[in-house]
């Protein structure tokens, strides 16, 4: 490459160079592991370490499941109008650091800005689909709906709290699918893993 296309090439300023060892989210709050084995992150682009990954303990997981299941059915006794404005106060939240997200997101997994960009953009998305549950959650009754003189109701309940494990291809897209959605259903007390 010549020195003026060198010159010419502006790449693309990371949100932070270093992210440091990232914590765990249990029971409200963030919870520094306390295994001694990490898991480096590396930007793909210059092979630099930009963070760890606690491989968190048993126990670390057992806590955050125990919470998640604590907490369930506080979550699950919220009206769906009250969680999906939840799902409104992240989707500000997305908007306002949009671009530090998708920032991350080229950091991370190498991706092309653009495609970060469209990647945030469709987490949006799926927080704005997730906004509008209580909708999605209506049941219905349908007279004769079994058979003759039998009729027939429908309720969605939540289930349980669960864990939502992805691939790390997807860093923002897949989790916003998964957790905006269980989230709001009160199917789960979501812990991205």
């Amino acid at each position: 490459m010549s020195e003026a296309a060198r010159s010419a090439f502006n790449p693309l300023k990371p949100h932070k160079e270093h992210y440091g060892v990232l914590k765990n989210y249990i029971d409200g709050e963030w919870v520094e592991s306390t295994t001694d084995r990490l898991l480096d992150i590396t930007n793909p682009a210059t092979d630099a370490v930009i963070g760890q990954v606690p491989l968190s303990t048993k126990s670390e997981m057992d806590a955050a499941v125990e919470s998640a299941q604590e907490a369930w059915w506080d979550w699950r006794s919220t009206p769906p109008i009250v969680r999906s404005r939840y799902m409104f106060k992240i989707k500000e939240l997305l908007e306002k650091h949009f671009e530090d997200i998708s920032r991350v997101a080229t950091q991370e997994h190498g991706k092309t800005i653009d495609e970060a960009r469209g990647e945030t953009r469709r987490a949006i998305e799926n927080i704005e689909t997730a906004a509008g549950i209580p909708s999605l959650m209506m049941g219905y009754n349908l007279e004769d709906g079994a058979a003759k003189n039998i009729d027939e109701s429908v309720i969605r309940q939540p289930m349980e709290s669960a864990v939502c494990s992805t691939a790390t291809t997807c860093s923002v897209t897949v989790p916003s699918t998964s957790s905006s959605l269980a989230s709001t259903c009160a199917s789960a007390d979501c812990r991205q893993v």
